[in-house]
Parts: structure tokens; sequence; C-alpha cells
């Protein structure tokens, strides 16, 4: 229970903290199309079991999980929320801010380089409502 009001303290910190310039989404400032393919390559080979190949919290470890169900990355609000808060709970896992306890903290597995490229990775996806292709990324990243 401590860590779970720690989390959202911090979260709450973070978000009270954060740039509030509503014209440049945070994805389109920290989108790296080289921090989105490492991202992706994690998620494939650690969250879309449970997450789903499109993202979408329909993998196939979802359909024997009880609520909550996994999060469906597509939906927009990830996209505005600060880094640090998503980092945070790909760091700590489900249990450690109310949700699903068979989502594992990650800190233990995933470098501090690795967790940021993986919420960059969900950021995207957030803010295109599906996985991005290259171009795309390479297009957010014009002048």
């Amino acid at each position: 229970m401590r860590i779970y009001f720690g989390v959202v303290g911090l979260a709450l910190l973070v978000a009270g903290c954060a740039d509030t310039d509503a014209s440049v989404p945070p994805v389109e400032r920290s989108l790296s199309p080289e921090a989105f393919a490492q991202g992706k390559k994690i998620y494939r080979q650690r969250c879309q079991f449970c997450h789903g190949e499109k993202a979408d919290g329909k993998g196939p470890l979802a359909t024997e999980m009880e609520e909550p169900k996994p999060r469906d990355f597509r939906l927009p609000d990830l996209a505005q929320r600060p880094p640090d808060a998503l980092e945070t709970i790909v760091r700590l896992g489900g249990e450690a801010i109310g949700k699903n306890p068979m989502m594992p903290p990650w800190e233990d597995v995933l470098s501090d380089q690795e967790i940021k490229d993986v919420v960059v990775f969900v950021q995207a996806v957030s803010r295109y409502g599906r996985i991005p292709s290259p171009d795309e990324l390479h297009a957010a990243q014009a002048p």
C-alpha cells in the first residue's frame, strides 16, 4: 500500500512539473526513430504476450487474466502523460500501481535506457493510435 501511494504521489508530482505546451505533444519532443526501434524490439520480446501484437491489450495471455486486463496502448491519453510517470509503471509493475499484478516489475530486468525506449514506443503508439511506420517517425522529426 505504501508503494502504491508513493507511485501515485510521484506521478502527480511529475505531472505537475510537466511542460504544458499543448502545441507539441511530449512524444514529438522525445521521439527518435532509434529509441522507437529499440523500444519496439523490447516490446515484442517482453510485452506483446499480454499487451498484444498490435498494442491493443489483446495478447494471447490477456484472455487468461482477470480484471484489470492489459492496457490498450492505442488510446490517446498515454501520449500526453509525462514519460517519467510511464517509466515508473514499467519499473515497478502492475501491482505497485493498483493494476494487474501479473505485470511484472521490469527494473531488475531492463536497463534504464531500455525502459525509456519502451516508453517512447508506447507513447508513439498512443500518439498515432497504432504502431507507426519508420517513415512516419522520420517525418515527425522533420523541422
